[in-house]
């Protein structure tokens, strides 16, 4: 008898973050979806898992993007008020470095560019854990507009690989 393409297999005490991977105890932070129970590694993938659940579990029949393997990289700059003190770019590029889903973070000047895994991390994510190192991202109104287009489009793409689950990308 087969089993639900939702339902996990327990081979031991640990089960696997649907965002990142990672194995997980039976106390990790967890989210309910579709009657299961899902654990992840950290509040990060939990958001990420709750904000566009299909995209980690898909569904039945239809493996979901993160299961299939796929990944969304990215490459975006986030440019600061100021050039940050050699302390202050370390602290950045270690906050940014710690999110899940990250492969490079760089600050040159007030630049910091940031290679990362959309499904994983997201702008927001990253602008947050700029913001949590003391550092303040530019506030001109037209960087606070290009950030507001960048949220935008990404949850766009993620709205759209999620909907193209659904059966919504294709023509009848």
């Amino acid at each position: 008898m087969g089993f639900h393409p939702h339902q996990r297999l327990m081979t031991n005490k640990y089960d696997f973050d649907p965002v990142c991977g990672m194995p997980v105890g039976p106390d990790a932070p967890s989210s309910r979806f579709m009657g299961f129970t899902f654990r992840f590694c950290s509040g990060q993938c939990r958001q990420r898992f709750e904000e566009h659940p299909h995209l980690y579990v898909g569904r039945p029949g239809v493996p979901a993007p993160r299961q299939r393997g796929e990944t969304l990289p990215k490459r975006r700059c986030f440019n600061l008020a100021a050039i940050p003190s050699p302390e202050q770019a370390a602290a950045v590029r270690e906050a940014v470095g710690a999110l899940m889903g990250i492969y490079e973070c760089q600050v040159e000047g007030r630049s910091v560019w940031v290679s990362y895994d959309l499904l994983q991390s997201t702008a927001r994510q990253i602008e947050d854990a700029i913001a949590g190192t003391g550092a303040a991202l530019d506030d001109a109104l037209p960087a606070r507009l290009s950030r507001a287009v960048l949220h935008y489009l990404e949850e766009t793409e993620l709205a759209n690989r999620e909907h193209d689950l659904d059966g919504g990308g294709h023509h009848h």
